[in-house]
């Protein structure tokens, strides 16, 4: 990408040792060549690790030993040993900003640490690699000071290789395409190259990414919030602006509808939120003609106009981390564009976190809707394509209309659920699966379903792979076969949506 170092390796025949606790013992294999690269339960470096998650519930998971990477040398020769057999369990951390617990992290195994592989490099002006442990922020500060962008994050502490794996929407999708359309192609391994491009962790360890760069420059930032009475008008505005034709839309327009709940001291708040980024350069302080319309649908309560860097363009109102309410939950669904659903299932949500905010103190949760428009989502046909396709699987009602993020106007519904407790966990879970169901059930009704969940923000109960559809399911399993055939990526590697993990495998 380049997907400059992938560790893709074909393993020796698997042992069959029966220790009591083996992954200790995978463990003391690795510290015969890492003895100073890995952490313990008794070291400070162990907790400090586990403290860098994005949610807690990741953190409470506790690995036997974490394997701090120096080189990308070291994740392969890593690899190497641990694949040896088949019992050595292990799960990868790039940033760890993935919502679920085992998704980064592994209860015993081995958890690699590639926090050290950050570096951000340019080739000429024309590419930047970024190493797997880089979070977004740094890139764009050392991009800045040379004058150069790329299409990636748009969130300060995302980190660069679970969001490229996954997808990635950046404030470029409309020009360039998801972020995993931006990586430059490894022509001898094209099938790899297009199978890593949505396929997440499925076919190794990706140490490092080269991505196409291109003229940089301040962006103008705008947002804009308005009175939660006047949902019905900011609904349909939006979803005019994401219906636009793809001859009318504006290439430069990044754009979302954010609704914000936040309980503190028993009291509950709501407002909405229209933000946008617009990127055509030089940035002129006013807002474009293209966004005019949905800026001003409502009267606004307060609002916002800047010019700024790309670092310092990472928007306050989409960075929902509040510090008291540290477990937190990504979820998602789709659905074709239409006004009357979108008031619909703002009714349904606004039902399901006042439920949410009445049983759990020190709670928040924000519903973003962005739209993934065809001119974002038609440009990996000229970029060697990706798996984030539509899904073609049997569907069980006749009035259930396939959809998927290229065959027309798609809005995703993102909540970001924040609360704090472990004892509220089996709650939440219930809660949100429930309104998700029912969410799903309406869509079916109004005619604007798709079962496509987008990777980089499904809960671990929903299926995203799946969701590319069976031919990318099984072009994907090809590959991983071709490329890894003992499967270790599949079987030992922990965390992910992984390819056969409906069907009984790993």
């Amino acid at each position: 990408m380049c997907l400059l170092i992938i560790i893709c390796m074909l393993f020796s025949a698997v042992s069959t040792s029966h220790a009591t606790d083996y992954n200790n013992h995978c463990c003391e294999r690795l510290a015969e060549h890492f003895s100073q690269q890995l952490s313990y339960p008794s070291n400070d470096t162990y907790q400090q690790f586990l403290d860098g998650y994005w949610t807690e519930r990741e953190s409470e998971l506790e690995p036997n030993c974490i394997f701090t990477a120096e080189k990308s040398q070291d994740v392969a020769r890593a690899v190497g040993i641990l694949g040896k057999t088949s019992q050595c369990k292990f799960a990868v951390r790039g940033v760890g900003h993935t919502g679920w617990p085992g998704a980064a992290n592994i209860e015993s195994g081995i958890t690699f640490d590639l926090s050290r592989l950050d570096d951000t490099t340019t080739v000429g002006n024309t590419s930047v690699e970024v190493g797997a442990g880089a979070r977004w922020n740094a890139v764009y500060e050392h991009l800045d000071a040379l004058g150069l962008h790329i299409a990636g994050g748009r969130f300060a502490s995302v980190g660069v290789a679970g969001l490229t794996l996954g997808g990635g929407i950046s404030f470029f999708s409309a020009r360039y395409g998801w972020v995993c359309d931006s990586t430059v192609s490894s022509a001898n391994k094209p099938d790899l190259f297009r199978a890593l491009k949505g396929g997440s962790n499925n076919f190794g360890i990706v140490t490092a990414f080269r991505f196409k760069a291109f003229q940089g420059g301040d962006l103008l930032v705008g947002s804009a919030v308005y009175d939660t009475t006047q949902s019905d008008d900011l609904a349909t505005a939006f979803v005019d602006l994401a219906s636009t034709p793809i001859d009318q839309y504006d290439p430069y327009a990044s754009f979302a509808q954010i609704h914000s709940w936040e309980k503190q001291s028993d009291v509950a708040t709501k407002v909405i939120v229209n933000t946008f980024t617009y990127t055509k350069l030089p940035a002129v302080n006013s807002t474009p003609p293209f966004l005019s319309e949905l800026q001003n649908a409502a009267p606004q309560l307060a609002s916002s106009l800047n010019i700024l860097s790309l670092q310092k363009s990472f928007s306050d109102v989409n960075n929902l981390d509040n510090p008291t309410s540290p477990r937190r939950v990504l979820i998602n669904m789709n659905f074709h564009a239409d006004a009357a659903f979108m008031i619909v299932l703002i009714e349904l949500l606004d039902k399901t976190i006042t439920h949410f905010l009445d049983r759990i103190p020190r709670s928040a949760c924000s519903v973003a809707f962005q739209p993934l428009h065809p001119i974002m989502t038609s440009k990996s046909k000229n970029t060697g394509g990706n798996v984030i396709k539509r899904s073609d699987r049997a569907l069980a009602t006749p009035e259930y209309e396939l959809a998927s993020p290229e065959s027309g106007y798609i809005i995703n519904v993102n909540p970001t659920v924040q609360w704090a407790g472990a004892e509220n966990d089996a709650f939440v879970k219930e809660l949100w699966e429930e309104t998700f169901a029912e969410a799903q059930r309406m869509a079916v009704r109004y005619g604007v379903a798709t079962d496509w969940v987008y990777l980089n923000y499904a809960e671990r109960w929903q299926d995203p792979i799946q969701g590319y559809g069976k031919a990318n399911v099984e072009f994907m399993r090809k590959v991983s076969m071709k490329y890894e055939p003992k499967g270790v990526f599949q079987r030992q590697l922990s965390g992910g949506f992984r390819l056969w993990q409906r069907e009984g495998g790993a």
